[in-house]
């Protein structure tokens, strides 16, 4: 019977620290500046695109046969995961400020293209991105850089896509 007094006497003074454990890390995430979310760097590969002019500066990029994007952040949080295409998109139109929106703040990404000779590489600014899930296939608007000339050719086979860093809070879809 004395150990039973005991438990129940320890129990409110376990289960205050347990809630007031739980209150700080949830207060602590909820107040997390955007400066202090992990930095991701996405992958995206396809077993083909294709490149078109949409005007003097606005090029199309088209991608089919997508397969789901690998995200991993930088030092020190080392996250490595993967979301399907629809998830990240959705993260791109859906980020909650400007520090952590693909879609105010378009990224840059190496446009990595897999041919008979070796690779092209070209730098460009992805914006306004879509994509047709039944068809699997994503398309982007985008903009060379770095003095990055407009030497892909139109139609090409495997490719992968390296989108510079981005802050990522919770997924949309995660609350």
């Amino acid at each position: 019977m004395k150990d039973n007094n005991i438990t129940l006497m320890l129990l409110p003074s376990t289960l205050l620290v347990v809630a007031s454990i739980i209150s700080s890390v949830v207060y602590a995430q909820e107040n997390m500046r955007d400066s202090d979310l992990p930095k991701f760097l996405a992958i995206q590969h396809a077993e083909s695109g294709s490149v078109s002019k949409v005007n003097a500066t606005t090029n199309f990029l088209e991608l089919h046969d997508v397969s789901d994007v690998i995200l991993f952040s930088d030092r020190p949080d080392r996250i490595v995961k993967t979301e399907s295409t629809q998830e990240f998109l959705d993260r791109w139109y859906n980020a909650d400020t400007e520090n952590n929106s693909l879609f105010l703040d378009p990224p840059n990404a190496a446009l990595v293209i897999d041919d008979q000779e070796g690779q092209d590489a070209v730098v460009v600014e992805l914006f306004e991105p879509a994509y047709d899930y039944d068809a699997n296939i994503l398309v982007y608007n985008f903009n060379y850089l770095n003095n990055t000339t407009d030497k892909l050719p139109s139609e090409f086979g495997k490719t992968t896509l390296l989108i510079d860093k981005f802050n990522f809070g919770p997924n949309p879809g995660d609350g």
